[in-house]
């Protein structure tokens, strides 16, 4: 009998969980139902991003991780590609949003690889004028929601360190 599919052992299934309740801001909603969709069953590191442009147009990207990580590709990057697909440009990117999970959802292990850093780096150098908004997500019984960080202006990464 063919084999159906493979069981990983050991290893605990790990999810963000759904969007408990959109928020008021479609931006926000973005990316947190990217972040919630995002693919990593290694790290547990759930992120997504929103972009908005100057014609209203919602972007979003979501982490896919890969096994090996380096080529793994950040929420940034994916909703940089489906603008890019969709024929705009950078130049009309006006408010972008990273949201994350406050910490590995399985809890397995120590640090969870954070994607503030590199999405801050990537849009100074696309978009210097856009600030960062930066929102932690929150699992909850209901599902995932958002909570404030503050933001964080792309031009200015002295706050991550």
């Amino acid at each position: 009998m063919p084999e159906r599919g493979r069981r990983r052992r050991g290893r605990r299934r790990c999810r963000l969980g759904s969007v408990a309740e959109p928020s008021a801001d479609p931006l926000t909603s973005a990316a947190l139902a990217a972040a919630c969709a995002a693919y990593a069953p290694y790290s547990c590191t759930y992120a997504g991003v929103g972009l908005r442009t100057a014609d209203g147009t919602i972007y979003e990207g979501r982490y896919a991780e890969n096994a090996a990580f380096n080529p793994s590709l950040s929420p940034l990057q994916g909703a940089l590609i489906a603008l890019a697909l969709a024929g705009g440009s950078y130049v009309s990117i006006e408010a972008a949003v990273l949201v994350e999970a406050c910490e590995p959802a399985s809890g397995h292990l120590q640090h969870s690889a954070s994607q503030r850093a590199s999405a801050a780096a990537v849009l100074a150098a696309v978009a210097p004028d856009v600030r960062l908004q930066y929102l932690r997500a929150v699992h909850t019984t209901e599902g995932a929601t958002v909570q404030a960080s503050g933001g964080l202006d792309s031009t200015d990464t002295s706050a991550l360190s």
